[in-house]
């Protein structure tokens, strides 16, 4: 099962009120079911088998505000992969130029936030070779509701076998892709569905929250959606992408969580020791929270780092060590490089002389 947290990264509110959220210029029949097919080779080790409801009372086109349960077979032709990773792409089905009824998929840039996801919540790890018919991929993307606009969207699963052998250092490592799959799916207009399952206030631009009076008859909203194509949204997903990638080696998972646009993110990361922690990450830096979230909870005035490693080297020992171990192993490896060329050319002085 997956939850998928970084969904909302993957959906973004992008605007898509256009001709092209006519059903009607939907490709494949997606303006009634899903449609999916592979983007990878015929060899594929890793394959999506089929992707239909998970039950017969699943809605379509769906309802961001619902839980999305989806019955995704897939199979392994290959030798087993004990540590799945999936990067995940998202396109909008939006116009070539506006008024002219020609549509096409948009590439959303999602700035690294979902890459190396752990495919483990997908399906149970390892991953057996044969198939495996029970596995589902469970969405609930119900708090960022009000932020995914109606229309059509195509998610690209890339997998990869995250299996390090033993002689390569993680620094040097890069996962090979077994399998890739693409998903076609529409989505309703759930703005105004979504207030009764949003639990965490939701912030707009110029930090103004919208009570509930104002969400029930949705005034004052139009126009105003914070949305991660603007540039307080594009720096909070650029920056945390950076942050997750340097300390991916160092822990034992991490992953990006619930997003707040544009003005922060929470962050989650598990240490070597097996330690869990909420971060949030803003402007103001990185500081531990919880998952009720609430930046106005005085309770919740936890000291910030300048720093996601600044953070990790107070509360985790095991970072400390790991990190240090491969700054040793980059000096080691730059100094022998160093010793080589040195002998070359005194190597070559000698031969010119």
């Amino acid at each position: 099962m997956w939850s998928a947290k970084a969904l909302l990264c993957l959906l973004l509110p992008v605007s898509v009120l256009s001709a092209c959220t006519d059903p009607s210029t939907f490709p494949n029949s997606t303006a009634t079911r899903f449609h999916h097919f592979t983007c990878g080779t015929e060899d594929a080790q890793v394959k999506v088998i089929d992707i239909s409801a998970g039950h017969a009372n699943l809605a379509y086109p769906l309802e961001a505000s619902l839980p999305i349960d989806l019955l995704m077979p897939i199979s392994n032709s290959g030798p087993k992969v004990k540590r799945l990773l999936v990067d995940l792409a998202v396109y909008v089905w939006k116009p070539v130029e506006e008024n002219t009824g020609n549509c096409f998929w948009e590439h959303q840039d999602t700035y690294g936030m979902t890459d190396d996801m752990d495919g483990c919540e997908m399906t149970k790890c390892p991953v057996a070779a044969g198939e495996h018919a029970d596995n589902r991929l469970t969405m609930d993307i119900s708090y960022a509701a009000s932020f995914i606009e109606k229309g059509l969207y195509q998610l690209e699963f890339k997998f990869k076998n995250g299996d390090r052998p033993e002689d390569v250092d993680s620094m040097d490592f890069t996962p090979p892709v077994v399998g890739c799959t693409l998903l076609q799916l529409s989505s309703a207009d759930t703005v105004e569905t979504s207030t009764a399952v949003m639990s965490s206030p939701r912030l707009y631009p110029g930090d103004r929250k919208v009570d509930d009076a104002e969400e029930s008859t949705g005034e004052g909203t139009s126009g105003e959606r914070a949305s991660f194509l603007t540039p307080g949204g594009k720096w909070l997903l650029e920056e945390a992408a950076v942050a997750v990638k340097d300390v991916t080696p160092f822990v034992e998972c991490i992953s990006n969580g619930k997003i707040f646009p544009p003005h922060f993110l929470l962050i989650n990361v598990t240490t070597l020791e097996g330690r869990s922690f909420i971060i949030e990450m803003s402007d103001r830096g990185f500081r531990q929270t919880t998952e009720n979230h609430d930046p106005d909870n005085a309770a919740e005035q936890a000291q910030y780092y300048e720093s996601l490693e600044s953070f990790l080297g107070v509360v985790s020992s095991k970072y400390c060590e790991k990190f240090n171990e491969a700054v040793s192993e980059r000096l080691m490896k730059f100094q022998a490089l160093m010793d080589n060329n040195g002998e070359e050319l005194r190597s070559q002085s000698g031969g010119d002389a």
